[in-house]
């Protein structure tokens, strides 16, 4: 018998930070130059400490920051995780706010940090030191590379089982 997790992740950050491109890459698999349709829920499962785990990925801005709000107020969140724009200066100032959302929320966050532009403005240092003072993980994506995107969702999976033990 397979152990199954289930949870809600919400997907937060400022518009443009990567979201939608994120689970659009995790879906199709790779990287779409072609700006990808905003979603609704989208269901994910991966394999994290022996466990299947289905990840319901809520994205919380636009049309669906309604849902997100809901699950925030009815205790039905499990994770978050936070997208930072690398290439906008003064970005990790609305993550520190996200964090603060996140800490109230009290489940595991994941920080992803994004670069949409060749000029990079957030320095790797900063978002790690952030990151280490929560005690969060920090993962940079590339459009590339497929393999970060995930890691996301698998280092995700393995949070929420653990949480859940």
């Amino acid at each position: 018998m397979v152990d199954i997790t289930y949870g809600n992740i919400l997907l937060l950050g400022e518009a443009k930070s990567g979201k939608t491109s994120f689970v659009d890459q995790l879906i199709n698999s790779h990287f779409s130059v072609q700006q990808p349709q905003f979603f609704q829920d989208v269901m994910y499962k991966v394999k994290a400490l022996g466990k299947e785990a289905v990840l319901t990925l809520c994205e919380g801005s636009g049309a669906n920051k309604k849902r997100c709000l809901q699950l925030i107020q009815q205790h039905q969140v499990a994770g978050i995780i936070l997208f930072l724009d690398l290439s906008k200066a003064g970005s990790t100032g609305k993550l520190n706010s996200l964090i603060t959302l996140a800490q109230e929320i009290r489940c595991p966050c994941i920080i992803v940090g994004t670069n949409t532009d060749k000029k990079r403005e957030v320095e790797f240092k900063e978002v790690m030191d952030i990151a280490n003072s929560f005690n969060y993980s920090f993962v940079e994506l590339s459009n590339t590379n497929h393999n970060a995107v995930q890691a996301v969702a698998t280092l995700m999976g393995a949070k929420i089982s653990q949480n859940q033990q």
